[in-house]
């Protein structure tokens, strides 16, 4: 078995900041045969500009705001990712070229902390891959 845990930071000119943890346990079943677990957390900051409504000042003329944007996306939120996944070899190991199936599912639930709109979203997500080693 291998117990794999990733960890990022992330800065931007936009004033971003973020972390995100990603973990799996891979678990060899038998020679042909991999599967794992998966959970991955996300956080950030929202971007410089980033705000919920823009106020205009009228006085003594109109000025708006250089950036303006409603993407949730560069609001501040969060992600929380669970799933799983298995590698089913279709070859031996010796074999000059190997082949083998990738298959993996997540379930993602995001949280938007400012968002006008929408306040969530969940979402689910597959894969079915082919990898091939030479």
């Amino acid at each position: 078995a291998t117990l794999r845990i990733e960890q990022r930071f992330y800065l931007d000119t936009w004033g971003i900041k973020e972390t995100s943890t990603d973990s799996r346990y891979m678990v060899d079943l038998s020679r042909h045969l991999r599967v794992w677990p998966h959970l991955r957390y996300h956080i950030q900051s929202g971007s410089s500009f980033y705000a919920l409504a823009y106020p205009a000042i009228t006085e003594p003329t109109l000025i708006l705001p250089q950036y303006r944007t409603g993407d949730r996306e560069l609001s501040p939120m969060m992600t929380v990712s669970a799933g799983g996944g298995a590698r089913i070899a279709l070859t031996s190991e010796k074999a000059p070229t190997q082949f083998a199936l990738i298959l993996a599912g997540e379930v993602m639930y995001s949280r938007y902390f400012k968002s006008l709109f929408i306040k969530s979203r969940t979402a689910v997500y597959g894969t079915l891959g082919l990898e091939v080693e030479f």
